[in-house]
């Protein structure tokens, strides 16, 4: 993550490092025995950092000191988004949390069929995720106020990336190698294209007036 001042890494060691932009180290500070897999996440007053051994944990950007954690049900891989004061996260149980960004406490949670692997896409008061159920996947865009789920598309590939939302579309990836498109309502909006052979595990990201995809062959 980029402050205004920092940059925010994780590590294999179980640590959240702070370096300025010259490359010096400002601090650094353990929060998991475990490799931390998901990258942190700021909103310019605290940093935050979702762990393997189930835990988000809240740090003040200036010193790394604990301002808070809070214990989730199972290993979470994506980094939480951040938006109007709550975190939105899930973990590999398929369930759905938004958190109240300065108390750390639970706000709602929403269980989902599948693991989540990636971090939600938030727009306004909806916000989208997938999952992946062994090969299959499903799409889901949820209420950001209580967590209600809007509606729900069934996919062939497992749905492990964090989609796109531009002002009038949503683009969403799967691992058999398909980019699909859909309308705010979750109608698709133009036929889907797959890159044969590949599978894709990355995000996809709008530069311009292009959609950039890394596929995996």
């Amino acid at each position: 993550a980029v402050g205004s001042d920092a940059i925010y890494a994780a590590a294999a060691d179980g640590k959240v490092y702070a370096v300025d932009f010259k490359g010096q180290k400002l601090w650094e500070t353990s929060v998991s025995t475990d490799a931390l897999w998901s990258t942190p996440v700021t909103d310019g007053t605290s940093v935050y950092v979702a762990t393997l051994s189930h835990y988000v944990v809240e740090l003040d950007p200036a010193t790394g000191k604990q301002r808070w954690t809070i214990g989730l049900d199972n290993a979470i891989v994506g980094p939480p988004a951040v938006a109007d004061g709550k975190l939105y996260v899930g973990t590999l149980s398929g369930n759905l949390y938004a958190i109240d960004a300065r108390e750390g406490s639970q706000v709602w949670l929403t269980t989902l069929q599948g693991s989540i692997w990636s971090t939600p896409a938030v727009d306004g008061d909806t916000l989208y995720i997938g999952t992946s159920n062994e090969t299959a996947g499903k799409f889901y865009a949820i209420n950001t106020a209580d967590g209600k789920i809007v509606y729900t598309l069934d996919d062939s590939g497992a749905v492990v990336a964090t989609p796109l939302v531009t002002d009038n579309a949503i683009v969403y990836v799967t691992e058999e190698g398909f980019i699909k498109f859909l309308d705010k309502s979750g109608s698709p909006s133009i036929a889907p294209i797959q890159i044969e052979n590949a599978k894709i595990y990355t995000p996809p990201l709008l530069v311009g007036d292009l959609i950039v995809i890394a596929p995996m062959n």
